[in-house]
């Protein structure tokens, strides 16, 4: 394989490293599966879930996660760093997304309430 299909590659393994970050996040946060968004993640990890080998499903998918992106990191950098080294690397970069999701949350949320407050100053009833 050339370069160009390693990176290819790690870019889909990213994100299916984020659907994982996304579910872990949905898991924890116990988001009812009713919503559609979070239907989608869970279908796709039923599969996953039955041969996997950890039961508590917080710790599998972050699992899983850490495993994706060091698949990732070690398909594009394996010559250049030792396997101990990527597998720190992604386990720090997961939670950098993990944070990274979370504060843009809070954030969206903030803004969209001050929208709400300051739309419902306009209308006229």
């Amino acid at each position: 394989m050339n370069s160009s299909s390693y990176q290819l590659l790690g870019l889909f393994l990213s994100v299916l490293n984020y659907g994982f970050i996304f579910l872990l996040i949905f898991s924890a946060l116990k988001v009812d599966y009713y919503n559609s968004i979070v239907k989608i993640f869970v279908k796709a990890y039923k599969p996953i879930s039955k041969i996997s080998l950890i039961s508590n499903q917080l710790i599998n998918v972050l699992f899983l996660a850490v495993l994706i992106k060091f698949v990732s990191l070690y398909l594009l950098y394996s010559n250049s760093y030792n396997s101990a080294v990527l597998i720190l690397v992604a386990v720090i970069q997961n939670l950098q997304i993990i944070l990274r999701i979370v504060l843009f949350t809070i954030i969206g949320g903030v803004l969209l309430s001050i929208w709400v407050i300051i739309a419902n100053k306009f209308v006229v009833i």
